[in-house]
């Protein structure tokens, strides 16, 4: 897309020329009784430490990440059609800043978002991918997570959730940020209503969420103390391990994390 204006000849000039990606699906609807327009997203992305193969592959994934790639409708799509507009709103325009990708092979990360400035709409959109690292996943794997990191435009992680995640089995049904990647760009089979609901701020029983797998919708339970480790995966062990037996500020129960149909909440204990 060529932008113009005009200098002070009066004569157009080019002021910007950008690369331009659309996706339009199949088929019509949305599913939500509305027809599903055209996407057509301004994306300039710079490079730092990438080779031209790397520059090449990342630049293709993320478009298909979030645009489709003929098999798949793409993240933002996607989030049309569950009604999830905030999230989507946020990512098209984290999308139509200008983003800046680092290839760091040192990178413990395959893929990370820097977040210091993701609530400043005015604010360059920066990657940061390990090349090395990303190559050795799949096509699929690879639209996951740059799927995953552009999300982080609408939130971030709920760091008790994520701190150990081999402690939270549940982690692509209860943390808001996995749980819209999973709905959008899940495996097959491995998808559950847990995940839509966390992601659309519902509950299982929303028609939206139909489709998906069923799951149980106690995600797990929060220890309510500030010192307290806070993810468990039951509410046994959160009753126990919780800081001095939930002595703190006089608590006696847990928190669940839930999903429940019609606002019903488990208790613990």
């Amino acid at each position: 897309m060529l932008v113009q204006a005009p200098d002070e000849s009066g004569n157009l000039a080019e002021v910007r020329n950008y690369d331009i990606s659309s996706y339009q699906p199949s088929g019509a609807g949305s599913g939500l009784g509305t027809p599903l327009p055209a996407i057509f997203l301004i994306s300039e992305l710079t490079f730092d430490g990438c080779s031209k193969a790397d520059e090449d592959l990342i630049r293709q994934r993320l478009n298909e990440a979030l645009e489709g790639d003929g098999s798949n409708p793409g993240g933002l799509v996607c989030l049309f059609r569950l009604g999830a507009k905030a999230q989507m709103m946020a990512v098209i325009v984290a999308w139509l800043r200008p983003i800046d990708v680092f290839c760091d092979p040192k990178s413990s990360f395959i893929g990370h978002y820097d977040d210091s400035g993701w609530f400043d709409v005015t604010k360059r959109t920066e990657l940061s991918i390990n090349p090395v690292s990303f190559n050795k996943l799949t096509p699929y794997e690879q639209r996951h997570l740059l799927f995953h990191e552009m999300l982080h435009s609408y939130a971030l992680h709920e760091y008790d959730l994520v701190v150990n995640p081999l402690e939270n089995p549940r982690l692509l049904e209860n943390d808001p940020i996995e749980a819209c990647a999973e709905t959008c760009w899940g495996y097959e089979g491995l998808s559950t209503k847990c995940s839509c609901a966390t992601c659309l701020g519902t509950d299982v029983c929303d028609p939206r969420c139909a489709k998906f797998k069923a799951c149980d919708p106690v995600l797990g339970f929060r220890c309510p103390c500030p010192s307290g480790p806070g993810y468990y995966r039951d509410c046994a062990s959160c009753l126990v391990g919780c800081p001095s037996g939930l002595a703190c500020f006089g608590m006696t129960t847990c928190t669940p994390i839930s999903v429940e149909c019609g606002g019903k909440k488990t208790t613990c204990p």
